[in-house]
């Protein structure tokens, strides 16, 4: 069976994978079963998937399975983790996480938003931010 080479691209899905996998096994002891299984179960899965490399049809399936990850990953987090410094880091991180993605698309796509550069400060740009 063909292994998912790391990618050179330290953002990648396996990249960051392998390292939340990494992480959580030096703190294995404060993660509670569900949460590492779960984990782990993702890293092991991702890493043997063939269809990353060569069909594009396939991009549906692993995006779905990302999703289904995800959702796990945060059922046992949530489901599971005593509400103290380890959970709240978490928290903190995904929060950090969200707000990077968000920054991200503002600053792509707010040029493409208003009609004329001129129209930064405009009635039109703040239009644009309040929606």
């Amino acid at each position: 069976m063909k292994r998912c080479p790391a990618p050179q691209n330290p953002s990648s899905i396996y990249n960051c994978i392998t390292a939340a996998r990494e992480n959580a096994r030096a703190i294995r002891s404060d993660l509670t079963q569900d949460v590492w299984e779960t984990l782990n179960y993702g890293w092991r899965t991702y890493r043997d998937m063939e269809e990353w490399a060569n069909d594009r049809s396939a991009l549906a399936k692993l995006i779905d399975w990302l999703k289904g990850f995800s959702a796990q990953f945060r059922g046992a987090l949530n489901g599971t983790m005593l509400r103290n410094d380890g959970y709240y880091f978490v928290r903190l991180g995904q929060a950090i996480e969200r707000i990077d993605s968000m920054a991200r698309l503002i600053d792509v796509k707010y040029h493409v938003l208003l009609p004329r550069a001129d129209d930064v400060g405009s009635t039109s740009d703040r239009t644009q931010w309040q929606a």
